[in-house]
């Protein structure tokens, strides 16, 4: 190939060498003059001045002795051949040693102009620490390897004086004596084995299998020259514990390390080990980006398990995450009995709602029992929302009596601090306030005086609700199967002119003829209420949050068959987020369920 088909890369390289010289250290100085010698360049005055510049500057910067040395290589490399000749040329006698400059830079003679013969006075050649010595008898090498690769033997003499030969045997390597005493690499179980073997021969080697290291014999003892292993691949990383998969379809990218020691491409991998993946979600990877896309669609709600794995063909790492898709305040048809259950029934044999603060670490029930004081009684729940055993507490109760004998529901503002009662014997709601908030504690609960008829409405009334922040108002009651909206012009205040009736109801006697208790979820576009005559939580979707107006509440043709727990429910409730779900009624105890 002509030499100028390769003037553009020459080009290139030298206006690189040209723009790197002027901030180059020692090293690199040394690095780019040679590449200036191997491209020819070592007449180009402008690469000449470049390198001399810089050399200059390093030098007067505070140069170092060894870095000295090194500008000074970096000098040669660059000088002509006939300059450098001057300095050797005449050179015919030595009057001391002969040492380089630097270790291992410089050769001999060359392949194409060598010297003739060498001639030498003294005892020993030493080839890169092998030593080749001249002694009475004649030359002594410690051994001879003739050949390459597979394809080669190696001649040594054993303790003995014999000669031993290594070579190959069915693609491995052992070792037999010219006597013919059998192979001197052996295998062994442990190390105590090992150091038991009589009278082993100089370059023996032997396996100890139990660790897999390998040691040979060197005339004096046993030396450990290998390990035989295939180390795992390192710790996975860039995995967290678990991940909540969006709602929305919006993918979860993982991207995982893990390197091998002995310097194996890996290959990652995963596999679903609890649960199972079905419609939940889809997992592709390339490498180590792995890829979680999740389903939209509220039935394929659910959770699983994924242990991924990056493996080098032999050993492997793995490590486990767990994956949930939950959609917030899912279709009641997949609540599930947890199997907890709270009895009420020492503080209250007719409980007709329960309520819980935010967290759900504090509950409330109200109810009245024939000849007994109408109460609201307060629980402590050591963990929120949860009905297991020893984890609900009761801790004290209020009389409401002296306004309502009958109460029916209850509810608070967001912070505690107003708590409403609805009793169905005087068809009021009676509005209370708390020093402390979500607190039944004596001297911290005082009735405000106020209080709001809904007769009009419903001379039955069974079930009540705010929105968040208080300024819409529902009830549902047996007498008109409705549910009936007010609007308050103060949020969470029943006082005089406050509220008004919107004219606005839904009705839900075609699901339940016998509505009670209800609940909204946080926007209000879902709504859920328990009835007697069905034994069922029924759900209605709002396409305006928090409106009853016509045409805006749709039942979903969802509910939840609760009679295997409660034949006769009074109230349910939902936690925050609407992951449980919580019913009271005759049974006198508070039943979870879990979507």
């Amino acid at each position: 190939m002509p030499d100028s088909n390769l003037n553009t890369s020459i080009s290139a390289m030298r206006t690189a060498i040209l723009n790197d010289l002027p901030t180059a250290t020692v090293a690199e100085l040394v690095d780019l003059s040679r590449a200036a010698k191997s491209l020819n360049l070592a007449n180009d005055s402008t690469v000449e001045t470049a390198i001399n510049n810089r050399a200059v500057a390093l030098v007067n910067g505070g140069a170092t002795q060894a870095e000295i040395i090194k500008i000074s290589q970096a000098v040669k490399s660059v000088l002509s051949p006939a300059t450098f000749a001057n300095n050797v040329a005449n050179i015919t006698t030595i009057t001391s040693s002969l040492v380089p400059d630097t270790d291992v830079a410089y050769d001999l003679g060359t392949s194409s102009n060598r010297f003739n013969d060498i001639y030498l006075d003294g005892s020993t050649i030493d080839l890169g620490g092998q030593t080749i010595k001249s002694t009475a008898t004649g030359i002594e090498v410690p051994e001879i390897t003739i050949g390459s690769g597979t394809n080669k033997v190696k001649l040594s003499a054993n303790s003995s004086g014999k000669l031993e030969q290594i070579g190959t045997n069915s693609g491995g390597v052992v070792q037999d004596t010219v006597t013919g005493s059998g192979p001197a690499s052996t295998a062994v179980t442990n190390l105590s084995d090992l150091t038991a073997i009589s009278s082993p021969a100089t370059g023996q080697s032997v396996l100890v299998t139990s660790t897999n290291k390998l040691y040979i014999y060197n005339g004096t003892g046993w030396y450990l020259i290998a390990e035989v292993t295939n180390l795992s691949p390192t710790a996975i990383t860039g995995l967290n514990a678990s991940y909540d998969l969006a709602t929305d379809g919006t993918a979860t990218t993982i991207t995982l390390n893990s390197t091998d020691p002995e310097g194996a491409t890996l290959t990652w991998s995963h596999a679903v080990t609890t649960g199972t993946l079905g419609s939940t979600a889809t997992i592709t990877n390339v490498n180590n980006v792995f890829t979680i896309t999740p389903s939209t669609t509220t039935s394929d709600a659910g959770s699983f398990s994924v242990t991924f794995s990056a493996s080098d063909g032999s050993q492997a790492a793995t490590s486990v995450s767990d994956f949930t898709l939950f959609f917030s305040w899912q279709d009641i048809s997949n609540a599930s009995y947890d199997n907890l259950s709270f009895s009420v029934a020492s503080q209250e044999t007719s409980p007709k709602i329960v309520r819980f603060n935010s967290d759900g670490t504090k509950m409330f029930v109200v109810g009245y029992q024939i000849s007994v004081h109408a109460t609201v009684h307060q629980y402590s729940l050591t963990n929120g929302f949860s009905m297991a055993s020893g984890n609900v507490t009761y801790v004290n109760s209020f009389d409401i009596s002296s306004q309502e004998t009958q109460p029916i529901d209850l509810a608070f503002n967001t912070d505690g601090t107003k708590m409403f009662v609805l009793g169905r014997q005087n068809d009021a709601i009676f509005q209370y306030s708390l020093t402390n908030g979500f607190s039944m504690a004596s001297g911290n609960v005082t009735y405000d005086n106020i209080s709001f008829s809904v007769t009009s409405q419903d001379a039955s009334p069974h079930g009540m609700s705010f929105n968040s922040d208080g300024t819409k108002m529902f009830f549902t009651g047996t007498a008109s199967d409705e549910v009936h909206q007010y609007s308050l012009t103060n949020g969470f205040s029943m006082a005089s002119g406050n509220v008004t009736y919107d004219n606005i109801s839904f009705s839900v006697t075609s699901q339940d003829a016998s509505p009670h208790g209800m609940s909204f979820n946080s926007d209000g576009t879902k709504m859920f209420f328990t009835g007697t005559a069905s034994d069922e939580v029924h759900q209605y979707s709002l396409t305006n949050g928090f409106s009853m107006a016509s045409g805006n509440v749709t039942y979903d043709n969802i509910s939840f068959d609760h009679s295997g727990q409660e034949t006769l429910a009074y109230g349910v409730e939902f936690n925050t987020d609407g992951t449980k779900m919580f019913v009271i009624g005759n049974g006198r105890s508070v039943y979870q369920y879990s979507f």
